[in-house]
């Protein structure tokens, strides 16, 4: 994964294929603009996935993308969203 700022001075991601981002930032939005990916739960635990991936959806490009706050201190096992790439996606 690549973060280089643009003209917005806003960080560009590029995700190369097969590689992943755990989108568990609250307060960060990514804006699906190139490639193509997948998005999946998994259990997630102290920056660790945990186990098996729950296939979720593959968003439309120009779609938005919110991170979610992860909760460490649940009883249950948290769950975080990652975003995979099929291909190099941005």
């Amino acid at each position: 994964m690549d973060l280089t700022p643009n003209q917005n001075n806003m960080a560009t991601t590029v995700v190369g294929s097969n590689k992943l981002v755990v989108l568990d930032n609250p307060q960060s939005i990514w804006l699906f603009v190139s490639g193509e990916i997948a998005l999946y739960a998994v259990p997630y635990r102290n920056g660790a996935i945990l186990g098996a991936r729950r296939y979720l959806f593959s968003p439309d490009l120009g779609e938005a993308l919110f991170g979610i706050g992860i909760d460490a201190e649940q009883e249950n096992l948290p769950y975080a969203i990652i975003a995979v790439a099929i291909e190099e996606s941005r």
